[in-house]
């Protein structure tokens, strides 16, 4: 369920235009699953890639990051509703922000017949490049914020598991390590809230490194910890993994509203080295119970 709400659109918008494909194919209405198999057939011509990001350059937008089918971009929304011929409103929908504490967040639509979220760009004079604007929502990390230490606090070992040891022992990875298979030589990108050079981190000899992702500032930082709570799981089982974490910093203790177009050609391949494991988690709303977590 959601509804209009009195709540004032913000300052600026994070969205993405996906461009027209090559092929005519379309992220936003395909009715194929995006695979590694088929997912070129949605890359737009290199050409019109570069006219469409100098035309929203031209037209004001703010150019956030360029890949293979789309383009992030952030701009006011009377920018968005000049070049687009739409009206943008707010509307409060019932979302999970943290464990089953459930409140209200607040999402952006357009006024047209798209489904939400999207603006429909096929009446404009953006048909021949943009095949559709996805405006980015709000996205709150299911986590509670807990003060940093070097060593886990004393827990009930019956109820909880002791990090890394018991989920490395759950997992059956501590046998791995026994053997000398510890993650050497693996690449693993997780797409969070950031990383924190924990003090756990440091002392267990875990080692990682931060990319921003569009519209991200401060890469020493993750305010919200989720980020950091989820990379230990992934040292626990893979203590020398070669591990990135790209900073999606989204709407987090009153922080504007923020790009989660996070995995980009700096990071799936591009001008940065392929990366086999990519892990992104999100909340969502509560209709279905598979919703909350993908």
């Amino acid at each position: 369920m959601y509804r209009y709400s009195s709540v004032e659109l913000p300052p600026k918008i994070y969205a993405e235009a996906v461009l027209v494909s090559a092929t005519g194919e379309s992220l936003l209405s395909s009715p194929t699953l995006v695979t590694s198999k088929n997912v070129a057939q949605f890359d737009a011509d290199p050409r019109l890639l570069k006219e469409t990001e100098n035309r929203l350059r031209n037209a004001k937008f703010e150019v956030l990051s360029v890949g293979r089918s789309s383009i992030s971009i952030a701009g006011p929304p009377e920018l968005y509703q000049q070049e687009f011929n739409t009206r943008l409103i707010a509307r409060e929908r019932r979302v999970n922000k943290g464990f089953a504490d459930f409140a209200v967040g607040t999402y952006l639509d357009s006024l047209d017949n798209k489904p939400k979220g999207e603006i429909d760009t096929s009446k404009t004079t953006w048909a021949n490049e943009v095949a559709g604007i996805a405006i980015n929502e709000p996205i709150y990390y299911v986590i509670r914020p807990n003060i940093p230490a070097a060593f886990p606090p004393i827990i009930d070992r019956s109820r909880h598991l002791q990090v890394p040891d018991d989920i490395a022992k759950g997992l059956k990875c501590d046998r791995l390590h026994q053997l000398g298979i510890t993650g050497q030589g693996v690449k693993v990108v997780m797409v969070d809230s950031g990383w924190y050079e924990h003090p756990f981190f440091r002392r267990n000899g875990y080692r990682g490194k931060v990319v921003l992702a569009p519209g991200s500032s401060e890469p020493d930082r993750d305010d919200n910890g989720h980020g950091t709570g989820e990379s230990a799981n992934l040292f626990a089982v893979a203590p020398e993994v070669d591990f990135t974490m790209v900073k999606a910093d989204v709407a987090l203790y009153k922080r504007p509203w923020r790009n989660v177009n996070a995995i980009d050609r700096r990071v799936a391949g591009g001008d940065r080295p392929k990366t086999r494991y990519h892990c992104l988690q999100l909340g969502k709303r509560p209709e279905k119970p598979y919703s909350i977590s993908f």
